[in-house]
């Protein structure tokens, strides 16, 4: 279970970071 809550986690703060940096490089890219 602790590994799983990790890798849960892991991954969420992975997805937001990634969600994140697609969001500001797409407002950089319609500058």
């Amino acid at each position: 279970a602790v590994r799983i809550g990790q890798g849960a986690r892991l991954v969420a703060a992975w997805g937001a970071q990634w969600v994140t940096a697609g969001m500001l490089g797409r407002e950089a890219g319609h500058r």
